[in-house]
């Protein structure tokens, strides 16, 4: 089960293969941004809100165990309305948004419901395997022009 920082250093790895130029990679006791990238252009920034699918915290009762379907779907909850607020105009510059999740079928089955939404806002989806492999759910147009 991946955690949230693994989720991430999945995703980061996946942009600096592509050219990104990795600014910021947060750590789960961090507030703000989990991670920010600048395209391989310079000209455009890519903010991205990640989720695991356990905590990372030895102490926790959910340790080593799948979050449940109503953490799932708070998760999937709070990273919508970050990315979204990001592509709203919080930061400065072009910016562009993304969730990284893991690639499980509870994350799915939410992610699903907003998909549309998602989509509309040109927000992009990150799905993370166990192998901890990147796919690329909902494709941000990395390197396409902003409207």
């Amino acid at each position: 089960m991946l955690t949230e920082v693994q989720v991430l250093q999945s995703v980061a790895a996946h942009l600096a293969q592509a050219g990104f130029k990795v600014q910021q990679l947060s750590g789960t006791s961090e507030r703000g941004t989990d991670l920010i990238a600048v395209s391989p252009d310079g000209g455009w920034t890519l903010v991205v809100e990640g989720k695991g699918e356990t905590t990372s915290k030895p102490g926790s009762n959910r340790y080593g165990k799948p979050f449940g379907s109503s953490q799932v779907f708070t998760h999937i909850a709070k990273a919508f309305f970050s990315t979204a607020a990001a592509v709203s105009g919080e930061q400065e510059g072009p910016i562009r948004a993304a969730m990284a999740l893991p690639n499980t079928m509870t994350h799915g089955k939410y992610l699903r419901k907003v998909e549309v939404a998602i989509r509309r806002l040109g927000i992009g989806v990150f799905l993370v395997s166990p192998d901890r492999t990147v796919q690329e759910f909902i494709p941000i147009a990395l390197d396409g022009d902003f409207a």
